[in-house]
């Protein structure tokens, strides 16, 4: 018994320290992400709602979004880096940290389309359509294959303006895994692999007690006395890469938008 109680303690301790590791490497991710990519948020609209969902994932909401969207979310997912056994199962499944761009247009965009290539969420929503309803093809776009699908209602230039911005979101990221034009809210949206970032210290809020947190007050994206001035509180290159994956994202907005 003396031995059995002696493993048990180790054990705790152990799954307790991997545990407190994995907290504080997740908030230092998060918070990287999180100065990424506010040299792009304002490009969305001028103020932000942040919380933290657990220690696995930020919600970031845009106050008063930017046309061509009357809503927009921006989603940091980080990997369960505080539990071992479900961060190791995540990890061998393909998950990574990632980032989801969410936006509501005015009404239902012109036409559907979902196209995935690799990462944890490529062929989620693929795998799940009428297939007798949408018409497939497949992209090449310099690191693997596309599996593409759409409504008949795309003509060639939509896929090829579509095909050219998923190009733009290849170079502008680490990599998208999946972009959905789709008549159900949110109407737009984007996963995609987030760049390495240099890390530096952060002013964001952490999640308070680890637990998820309220609601903050709206703040502005301009640099505070905390906040490091410049793009993205970090390289201008970080900064820059944030507001051309923006970019890409409200293109695709204007693209699918009736407006159009």
């Amino acid at each position: 018994m003396a031995v059995l109680a002696a493993v048990g303690t180790v054990l705790l301790i152990a799954f307790l320290l991997w545990f407190v590791v994995g907290t504080q490497r997740n908030i230092s991710r998060g918070n990287e992400l999180l100065r990424w990519l506010q040299g792009g948020l304002p490009l969305l609209g001028p103020r932000t709602t942040l919380r933290w969902l657990g220690t696995s994932a930020v919600q970031l909401d845009i106050v008063d979004a930017a046309a061509p969207f009357t809503r927009a979310q921006v989603n940091v997912v980080l990997e369960p880096r505080d539990l071992g056994w479900l961060w190791a199962w995540a990890r061998r499944r393909g998950r990574r940290d990632f980032l989801i761009l969410r936006g509501t247009l005015a009404g239902p965009p012109r036409f559907e389309l979902e196209a995935g290539g690799r990462g944890w969420t490529g062929t989620e929503r693929l795998d799940r359509l009428d297939q007798s309803a949408w018409q497939r093809t497949t992209w090449e776009d310099g690191t693997g294959t596309v599996d593409v699908a759409h409504t008949d209602r795309v003509d060639a230039d939509d896929l090829a303006a579509v095909r050219a911005l998923w190009q733009e979101l290849v170079a502008a990221s680490g990599g998208p895994w999946r972009l959905s034009i789709r008549h159900l809210e949110p109407q737009v949206e984007v996963h995609i692999e987030p760049p390495a970032v240099t890390p530096a210290p952060t002013s964001w809020p952490r999640p308070a007690g680890h637990e998820p947190a309220a609601d903050r007050r709206p703040t502005g994206h301009e640099p505070t006395e905390r906040e490091p001035a410049g793009r993205g509180g970090g390289e201008g290159a970080d900064g820059e890469g944030a507001q051309a994956l923006v970019g890409v994202f409200t293109a695709l907005g204007r693209l699918a938008s009736r407006d159009t």
